[in-house]
C-alpha cells in the first residue's frame, strides 16, 4: 500500500478507512469528537495481523459501511473516518494479541518510555473531499484504555469499551472520547493492509 503508518505500525490505515463489515457497536456514536468532528461508527472489524516475531489484534471502528472485501473491491469516501486499536499482550514475553478479557492502557507513540504488559495503540484517520488524509495520522491516542469484556481469540473479534484522550501532534488540540464496540471478525483485513492498491474515491 502506498499510504502507511511508517514506523508506528508498518500498516496502511487508509485502507483501513474504506473497509466495513456488519457490527452491532454497543456505542453507535461515541461520546465525543475526533478532531473535533462526530464520529458516527457504522461498522466495526478485526483481526489478528501477524508480522515477524510478534502478533496483535487490529480493531477497526469507520464510518462508512460495508466492505470487508478482498483489496481490489475496497472504495474510499469523502470524509470518511476511522479510528483503529491496535492491542497487544506482552506479559508473556512476545508481544501477542488478547486472549482474555481485560483492560489494555493507552500509550502515547511519541512519548518515550516503555509500554505496559498489556498496551494499546489509537490512530485516527480522516479523509477530505478528495479522498486524502486530513488527518496524517497525526492525531493519536495518548491516555487512557480499551477495556475487553469479551475475546473470541480463535475468530479475532472482541467486544468492549474505550475511554480515551486524543491528540493531534501538530496543534496540541485534544478530544476525550468514550464509546464501546463489538466487532465482526475480517479475514481480509491482512490482506488489505498488505495491499498495493489504491481505491477509488466515491
Amino acid at each position: 500500500m502506498t499510504q502507511v503508518i511508517g514506523n508506528l505500525v508498518g500498516c496502511g490505515l487508509l485502507a483501513l478507512a474504506a473497509c466495513g463489515g456488519s457490527s452491532a457497536a454497543l456505542d453507535p456514536e461515541p461520546n465525543g469528537t475526533v478532531d473535533g468532528i462526530a464520529f458516527p461508527v457504522i461498522d466495526v472489524i478485526s483481526s489478528v495481523i501477524t508480522a515477524p516475531g510478534r502478533s496483535v489484534a487490529y480493531i477497526v471502528l469507520s464510518s462508512a459501511p460495508d466492505a470487508c472485501a478482498a483489496p481490489e473491491a475496497l472504495v474510499y469516501h469523502p470524509g470518511q473516518q476511522t479510528l483503529l486499536f491496535i492491542l497487544q499482550d506482552s506479559s508473556g514475553g512476545t508481544p501477542a494479541p488478547p486472549s482474555a478479557p481485560g483492560r489494555y492502557e493507552i500509550v502515547d507513540p511519541f512519548a518515550g518510555g516503555s509500554a505496559p504488559p498489556r498496551s494499546a495503540l489509537v490512530l485516527t484517520s480522516q479523509l477530505n473531499a478528495t479522498c486524502g488524509n486530513d488527518a496524517d495520522f497525526s492525531t493519536t491516542g495518548v491516555s487512557g484504555a480499551v477495556t475487553l469484556n469479551a475475546v473470541d481469540a480463535g475468530a479475532g473479534a472482541y467486544q468492549g469499551m474505550f475511554d480515551m484522550v486524543l491528540e493531534r501532534s501538530d496543534s496540541g488540540t485534544r478530544d476525550h472520547v468514550t464509546g464501546g464496540f463489538n466487532s465482526v471478525a475480517c479475514g481480509q483485513l491482512e490482506a488489505q493492509l498488505a495491499s498495493e492498491i489504491v481505491p477509488p474515491c466515491q
